[in-house]
């Protein structure tokens, strides 16, 4: 089918109309859930809690295996969302559960963590000439992925992939 458009005077031509945008579709999704061990508003957290940091790292990767993810860097930095946003909702959460959910789309992957009331957690640029090891999570995972944000005790982001199953 060919539509013309003019304007000003000129005509174009064009063999198709102009295509809409395909909003993502969501493949598939995945929950884990962790009773906290109860700790004081800035106290370190419980060594297994701790420990469950690495747990849910791992089988978030191997769940983006499953869906069909192979791409090396995208589950390297997957890896890296996770360990970041789990360890901010530890430090810094007032929840007595850690709550983490992946969402599957197409072309990419959400990933939300809470742990009640976040306090403090806040997305900023880090001191380049800052010495002090804090405060550098957030900063790269935002560097990483889009629309990280802290929303109803919600830390979340999305990280753009290339490889998944569509019927994951």
């Amino acid at each position: 089918m060919e539509m013309l458009a003019a304007g000003h005077g000129a005509e174009a031509k064009y063999a198709t109309a102009p295509g809409a945008l395909t909003p993502p579709r969501y493949l598939a999704g995945a929950e884990f859930t962790r009773r906290r061990t109860p700790v004081s508003l800035g106290a370190m957290p419980a060594e297994g809690d701790l420990r469950w940091v690495g747990e849910v790292r791992r089988e978030g990767v191997s769940t983006l295996l499953a869906w069909g993810v192979r791409s090396a860097a995208e589950l390297d930095v997957a890896h890296v969302v996770l360990s970041e946003l789990l360890t901010n909702a530890l430090l810094h959460g007032t929840g007595r559960s850690i709550d983490v959910r992946l969402a599957l789309f197409t072309g990419s992957v959400r990933f939300a963590v809470r742990s009640g009331h976040l306090h403090g957690v806040r997305i900023h640029e880090p001191d380049p000439l800052a010495l002090d090891e804090n405060g550098r999570g957030l900063p790269l995972v935002d560097a990483f992925t889009t629309g990280l944000q802290v929303a109803d005790d919600w830390l979340s982001c999305s990280l753009a992939i290339s490889s998944a199953k569509e019927n994951a």
